[in-house]
Order: structure tokens, then sequence, then C-alpha cells
């Protein structure tokens, strides 16, 4: 499993066995953010800090590539990450208020939106071959169409959309920070779950090799599981103040996630 560390400039690496290894980014100060599996082999992330896309190979090779090279803008905040349908990289730009497409050779578009203060968080390759972005600072669902059009879906009143994920029954489902619940949409309608625990502040969200939704509950340090029929288990991290952050499955049946205050990388099994 690959991972940021966004204060030591590093990306780093664990096994199943717990022996980690850390590679330091070439540009200092960077702050990688969002991190994902290329379709060409290596990992690429995000450098938050510096306005570039990262690629590193399994072997610690790096190249980096600036966003915006033509016309420089270096506090874009390049954040979340995924891998495209076109097989491109799409990534959202947390600051410029714009989505970024990079293909694996290091060309680079951006898309605005179509109004400020998107603040666009979470990004995944979602129903439909379509990518999804969660809007959290304008409540609102986006599903990219036309490479690179922009089609939005408003959501419910006190909604703060944190992350994205298809599940496992074709659906979009996404965290919802304000108002402490898993909310699946179908077809631009939303069905809002509410998470047991009041004020959990989900965050991080993937479809689990068992077929439910798996998150973060970060402020108060737990990982939920929900069954696309809104059934729910929640699961108290042993490190208080984990401050858990993102989650992620593995071949094997195991749940990985991060805990940036305590760092450490959990492993549920």
């Amino acid at each position: 499993m690959w991972f940021t560390q966004s204060h030591a400039n590093q990306i780093g690496r664990v096994d199943s066995s717990g022996k980690f290894s850390s590679f330091k980014v070439p540009t200092a100060k960077s702050q990688p953010v969002g991190i994902v599996a290329g379709p060409d082999g290596a990992v690429w992330f995000t450098e938050m800090a510096v306005g570039k896309i990262g690629r590193i190979t399994t072997t610690g090779s790096f190249n980096e590539y600036k966003i915006h090279a033509a016309k420089p803008l270096p506090n874009s905040g390049p954040y979340y990450i995924t891998t495209g349908p076109d097989g491109a990289l799409w990534f959202t730009q947390y600051h410029a208020n714009q989505l970024g497409r990079m293909t694996t050779s290091g060309q680079n578009t951006n898309y605005l939106f179509s109004k400020p203060m998107t603040l666009a968080a979470g990004i995944c390759n979602g129903p439909g071959a379509f990518l999804w972005v969660a809007e959290s600072g304008r409540k609102r669902i986006a599903k990219i169409i036309n490479h690179g059009g922009i089609l939005e879906y408003q959501v419910q009143n006190g909604s703060v959309p944190q992350d994205v994920t298809e599940g496992s029954d074709g659906n979009l489902w996404f965290t919802d920070s304000g108002n402490n619940a898993i909310v699946r949409m179908r077809n631009g309608n939303t069905l809002y779950y509410t998470i047991p625990t009041a004020a959990s502040m989900p965050i991080g969200i993937a479809s689990g090799p068992d077929s439910a939704l798996w998150f973060a509950e970060s402020a108060v340090g737990k990982i939920g599981e929900m069954t696309t029929t809104g059934s729910f288990t929640e699961y108290v991290i042993p490190s208080s103040g984990s401050g858990v952050l993102s989650v992620a499955a593995d071949s094997s049946g195991g749940l990985w996630f991060t805990e940036p205050n305590t760092n450490k990388i959990g492993r549920l099994q």
C-alpha cells in the first residue's frame, strides 16, 4: 500500500507485514496529498503546495510535472487524484477552482468550474464510466462529461460533500460531513443515511472487497462500514486521537487507513 506523507515531503510504502519504505519527493515542501495507482504501472500523486503532479515507479524513481506550465498558477492546490476512463490522470484543484487532466507523458489540460468557491475535493472514476467530483464549497456533486464538460447536481442543504466512490451496486456514494451522513446518488437523486455516532466527520470513502462502503470517521477515531442497504457497523481505532482521514481496500480483503495525528498506517482485517 502506497501513501503520501505531507509534512515529511515523502511517499511511503508499507507491506502486509508492516515493513515501511519512504521516498523523498524531489521538490522541497511540496506537500503531497492525493495518491493513486496509475494506468502505466506507476504511482501518481498531487503536490498541493507547489502546483505539480508527481509520478513514482515501484522502485522509487520520480518524475514531476507542472500544472499550468504555460501560464504559471503555483497556488492551484492539486488535491485528490484518480485514473480516468480515458487512461489519463484527473485531479481536483482546491484553490484554483479547476479540474485538471494529465496524460502519462505529462501533458496538462485544465477545466474551470462554472462558479467560484467550488472547493473541489474527492474525485473518482464512477458510474457510467464518468468522473465524479465532490464540491465541498458549493454543496454539489459534479459529473464530468464530454472530456471536461461539467454537469452539477445540487444536494441537500447543509451538506459538505468530501469524498466519492462507486459502490458495488453501481451507484455513486459520498461522505457528507455537514449532515454526518453517507449518501447515495442515483440519477441525480440522493438518499441520506445518518451515521450512528454523532458529529463523526466522515471524510474518505471506498468500496470494500465485501461489497460494503467503508469510510473514515475523522473526529471520533472510527472506521465505519455500511452495506448498500444502509446497515452500519463501526470499529474503534486503538490509537486515541488518530484523526483517521482516508481508507483504501487491498486485493486480499484488508482495509487500510491513514492516521495523520498519530503517524501511523492502520489495517483492518
